[in-house]
């Protein structure tokens, strides 16, 4: 019997209403373009650590835990959506877009390929965010409203991240505003004082929540007379 038809015997697809992942047992539930499937865990494996292979596992399991924090409902209704005829769930999206943020000790290497969002609203042009103090801060972008971009009414969220250290637990909070794409500026507080580890990301999703933008993100922020 070829390898292939061995693999064959050991591999069974779900066709019922069950959305697995993850192990049980002997059992390996997983999905691929959409469909479940379950397969026996091989006898032996060979536990290859090559730079590429540890790297890469570094990468999958800091971005897998970076998901977990993402405690807040609105963050995996984006990914939800986004999701939706895709033939992946929100959590494999998620992965996609942000594994490369991370390097091989778990860790953000590089915020600006970090998104909280995605979808196919459009970001405003003229984005910058900008602050008074240590906790006072200004988002402007332009709207024009005969060449506007997007509905008058998509809300604004804003998301800060933030670490002590580079060694610390990242912190993610969310500033769900009552701010209207039309206004063309946000005025907020942060949750921390503004530093080097701060780091502020917005987008933008309609009023009902079935259409959401790509993300922003600031690198450093500028500090501006009141």
């Amino acid at each position: 019997v070829s390898l292939w038809k061995q693999k064959l015997k050991k591999m069974a697809r779900v066709t019922e209403g069950l959305n697995l992942n993850g192990t049980m047992g002997k059992l390996v539930f997983y999905q691929r373009n959409g469909k479940n499937y379950v397969r026996t865990k091989p006898a032996t494996y060979r536990d290859a650590k090559t730079e590429t292979q540890l790297f890469a596992r570094g990468r999958f399991a800091g971005c897998n835990s970076f998901y977990s924090l993402l405690r807040d409902d609105i963050f995996r209704l984006i990914w939800k959506v986004a999701a939706t005829g895709t033939g992946k769930n929100a959590k494999n999206l998620f992965m996609q877009h942000n594994t490369y943020a991370f390097g091989k000790d778990k860790n953000i290497e590089d915020y600006s390929r970090v998104h909280f969002s995605t979808g196919m609203l459009p970001l405003p042009n003229g984005l910058e965010f900008a602050r008074y103090n240590n906790r006072e801060c200004l988002l402007q972008w332009e709207y024009d409203a005969p060449k506007a971009l997007g509905s008058p009414a998509d809300r604004l969220y804003i998301v800060e991240l933030h670490t002590a250290d580079l060694t610390a637990d990242l912190t993610i909070r969310m500033h769900e505003t009552d701010i209207c794409r039309s206004e063309g500026k946000a005025l907020f507080s942060t949750f921390y004082d503004v530093d080097e580890q701060t780091h502020l990301y917005c987008f933008w999703g309609n009023e009902q929540c079935t259409s959401f933008s790509a993300d922003y993100y600031s690198g450093a922020i500028r500090l501006i007379a009141p």
